[in-house]
């Protein structure tokens, strides 16, 4: 999604070795630095939390790792799962993605930590060349019957390119990682689900 730059380095050194030939030996070095694809890449974690304190492992990991770590819902009355909807939605809209390219990475408050920096994050995030990158998990919740749905409707090609087929194939919210526009997407798209009651 990054060009990579045309910048070159070109360093030119001269010597004259004494009591030898006049003639000048000449060295020329050229090295093109090429920047890491998420130079230009923001990266904000966000999680929701009505009660700080049991996140405080959360937020103790990603200072050590010098995160931009954002609890949202903080002593705000726990009104269901809808309120992290709006939450992360009203957040994420909130986000500068005009003069850089916004990442967002929610996790969950209580149970996930980050285990590395910024840049290792964006690496992993940025090898998957996809929009949105979601954690999975063995049991399908709260609905134990998606499992055999996913099951049914992956392909032979999907199966075999599954590396840990049949396991982990579940989607869940423990950590979702995405490119700005496209969180919002889903996050509308979600919306619009619960308003018509097939959400949650």
């Amino acid at each position: 999604r990054h060009q990579p730059s045309n910048d070159t380095n070109t360093t030119t050194t001269t010597s004259q070795s004494l009591g030898a030939s006049p003639r000048a030996s000449t060295t020329t070095t050229t090295s093109t630095t090429t920047p890491a694809p998420h130079t230009n890449q923001k990266l904000t974690i966000i999680s929701y939390a009505t009660d700080a304190g049991p996140a405080r492992h959360l937020r103790s990991f990603s200072e050590h790792y010098k995160l931009d770590l954002h609890l949202i819902g903080v002593d705000q009355p726990w009104g269901g799962f809808n309120d992290k909807i709006n939450g992360f939605y009203n957040f994420i809209e909130s986000l500068d993605n005009v003069h850089n390219e916004s990442i967002v990475l929610i996790l969950d408050a209580y149970d996930t930590v980050p285990i590395c920096h910024r840049n290792e994050l964006l690496d992993k995030f940025n090898a998957f060349d996809a929009d949105i990158v979601m954690s999975t998990g063995k049991d399908c919740w709260p609905d134990p019957d998606v499992s055999d749905f996913l099951y049914k409707h992956l392909s032979e090609e999907e199966r075999e390119n599954h590396k840990w087929f049949p396991w982990f194939l579940c989607p869940n919210s423990g950590a979702i990682m995405g490119r700005h526009d496209a969180m919002l997407s889903m996050f509308r798209r979600v919306q619009k689900l619960v308003s018509i009651g097939n959400g949650s």
